[in-house]
């Protein structure tokens, strides 16, 4: 076995390499959602990532019960110190602002 592989299977056993990927992908939505909002706010244009949440997602955050469902994944994900997690879900599910306000 060579070194590359006895490395990625340690880090990997010990959780390291998933919460490297978990981290960065709520980066890398992170930025996408900082770059929306400049250009909302300078450009008047429709964010990208903000505003493409899919039809089902729509129509279950357009009723009481499915933002009360979504606001219950959001405080177990908080409370389940899955922040990384929760990074990623909330501009996924077009979110942000809904929770802000």
């Amino acid at each position: 076995m060579d070194l590359k592989t006895l490395v990625t299977r340690t880090l990997e056993k010990k959780g390291v390499l998933a919460k490297i990927r978990a981290e960065l992908r709520a980066s890398v939505f992170e930025a996408i959602e900082e770059e929306d909002r400049v250009v909302e706010k300078e450009e008047g244009l429709p964010p990208a990532l903000l505003g493409s949440c899919n039809d089902r997602a729509k129509q279950l955050h357009a009723s009481p019960s499915g933002r009360l469902l979504t606001a219950l994944i959001c405080e177990y994900l908080d409370w389940a110190q899955l922040n990384h997690t929760l990074k990623v879900y909330l501009p996924e599910c077009n979110l942000q602002r809904f929770l802000e306000s």
